[in-house]
């Protein structure tokens, strides 16, 4: 909507590695190795904590999310 968000390091190094490979499925550990603010004692459930709290801020239904998709198994994805 054109408003300013407020990310922590690790919502905003996500979001980035994210909005960089958009309409590509991206893993937890693609995620894990190319996010900065995140290190090897980040787990994929930490990543998982992070997304939702992404969603919160960008979808209009952070339940039903239309932009930051969730691809079953393997990681997630930005669309457009």
């Amino acid at each position: 909507d054109g408003k300013a968000l407020k990310l922590t390091p690790a919502e905003y190094g996500i979001l980035s590695y994210l909005i960089k490979n958009r309409q590509r499925v991206v893993s937890r550990e693609e995620l894990l190795n190319n996010v900065d603010a995140l290190n090897y004692e980040s787990s994929y459930k930490s990543i998982d904590v992070i997304v939702g709290r992404i969603r919160q801020k960008i979808e209009t239904n952070p339940k039903k999310p239309h932009y930051l998709q969730a691809v079953r198994g393997i990681g997630y994805k930005l669309v457009e």
